[in-house]
């Protein structure tokens, strides 16, 4: 796989080092490390500070059409206080390592590293949608239905069909009515 960047997000809008932190944990054992992706709609997901009791991040994927990210937020208002923009940085691919036993998009490097480049965001929901995320606002209880069964392609965007994403009210295109 020959990937240029990877890139990484942060509220923090001035990181001139990234140094390994152990504060997101996927595995106790791995100690601190520094997450970027191969997906820049992916790590636009990680500008605002969330975590899986209000928010899910979903990807769908198909061979008759591209990758489609969502982003379903269960507190409006949460969501909103806490948005205060954030960058997305632009990091050489060099000293990270993909352990696909854990995931096939989060890359971890165990090393300080410097960012080549960033792009700079007043807002994160902005910064979703400029990066082809489809965002939801919903309630807790529509959240909830949507991880009974993850699996369930057809149950999910039935779902998600009774809602209207943000995107879908600033006039753009929301792909899941075209493929789903």
């Amino acid at each position: 796989m020959n990937i240029k960047f990877l890139y990484h997000a942060s509220p923090n809008k001035n990181i001139t080092i990234l140094k390994p932190r152990q504060e997101s944990i996927r595995d106790p054992n791995e100690g601190p490390v520094v997450f970027a992706s191969q997906d820049k709609s992916y790590t636009s997901c990680f500008l605002l500070p969330t975590d899986d009791s209000w928010t899910k991040i979903s990807k769908y994927t198909s061979t008759s059409h591209p990758s489609i990210y969502l982003m379903v937020i269960a507190n409006e208002k949460r969501f909103n206080e806490l948005d205060k923009g954030g960058a997305i940085y632009y990091l050489s691919p060099k000293d990270f390592y993909l352990d696909k036993s854990k995931s096939l998009i989060e890359w971890t490097s165990k090393k300080e590293v410097i960012p080549l480049k960033k792009d700079v965001f007043d807002n994160s929901l902005d910064a979703m949608i400029s990066n082809n995320v489809i965002v939801y606002f919903s309630d807790i209880e529509t959240l909830q239905k949507l991880r009974r069964d993850p699996t369930n392609v057809i149950e999910t965007m039935k779902i998600l069909k009774t809602l209207t994403s943000e995107n879908e009210k600033r006039g753009l295109h929301n792909p899941i009515h075209k493929y789903y």
